[in-house]
């Protein structure tokens, strides 16, 4: 590259330091500097991509910490029992010793009356308590076939399938159970877990606000709520709701 002497003009070469034809000195000069190259948007895009992952992945740990909520109990109609339809937690409850007594008593109760609403919860709750989802499911949509609007009973059979990793079944059952009572407590919550399991966190704070309108002081809407706020506050949350 060449430059001008700024004596008499002369072109010279940008490394020589004496003009050679007035042999006047020559200025340093500083090598051009680019300037910073502004961030690509698509960049951008792929960068808080990378951190709505990151949201994603603290809430579905969240979730997986605080469970998914069943019924797994049947009372009687004009039960005192006060531990009647009592939500759990069910990855916190413990699970108890297999009974097979207890189980085969049930057993015995479905085989002498298998058209029997009541014999095929029982022997599904006790299945789902020893965690033994894919036998107690069997039973439970028996009973459903039997009363298809059991909200609890297809809450419960949704908690079965969202421990066998079938999410997409869980969430149908969930909606069925919406679908017959809307501020259905339990179906609410779940559907905001298995949303977020499903990657649509959109759809998570949906159902999770309306939990928390429908139930303020729920064990479930504290969870609801708590989850939310860990995520919440982040502007990367696709199309919260207001």
């Amino acid at each position: 590259m060449k430059n001008k002497c700024p004596k008499c003009g002369a072109e010279i070469q940008e490394s020589v330091k004496f003009c050679p034809e007035c042999g006047t000195a020559q200025r340093v000069r500083k090598q051009n500097q680019k300037k910073p190259v502004s961030p690509d948007p698509k960049a951008t895009s792929h960068s808080s991509g990378w951190g709505m992952n990151i949201i994603y992945l603290v809430t579905l740990l969240s979730v997986i910490v605080v469970g998914i909520y069943g019924y797994r109990y049947v009372a009687p109609e004009n039960s005192s029992d006060p531990h009647a339809n009592v939500p759990r937690a069910t990855t916190t409850a413990q699970t108890p010793a297999f009974d097979q007594e207890h189980y085969q008593h049930l057993l015995e109760e479905v085989t002498a009356n298998p058209n029997g609403f009541d014999e095929n919860v029982h022997l599904a709750n006790f299945l789902f308590d020893n965690q033994r989802f894919r036998e107690a499911l069997q039973y439970y949509q028996t009973a459903l076939e039997i009363n298809p609007r059991n909200a609890d009973v297809l809450v419960d059979a949704g908690v079965s399938f969202f421990n066998l990793s079938q999410f997409e079944e869980a969430k149908n059952y969930f909606v069925k159970a919406l679908a017959v009572n809307s501020k259905h407590i339990n179906a609410l919550y779940n559907m905001g877990v298995v949303s977020a399991r499903l990657g649509n966190m959109q759809e998570m704070t949906t159902f999770w606000n309306k939990l928390i309108e429908v139930a303020p002081q729920s064990e479930q809407a504290r969870n609801a709520q708590q989850m939310m706020t860990q995520v919440g506050n982040s502007s990367e949350i696709p199309n919260r709701p207001e």
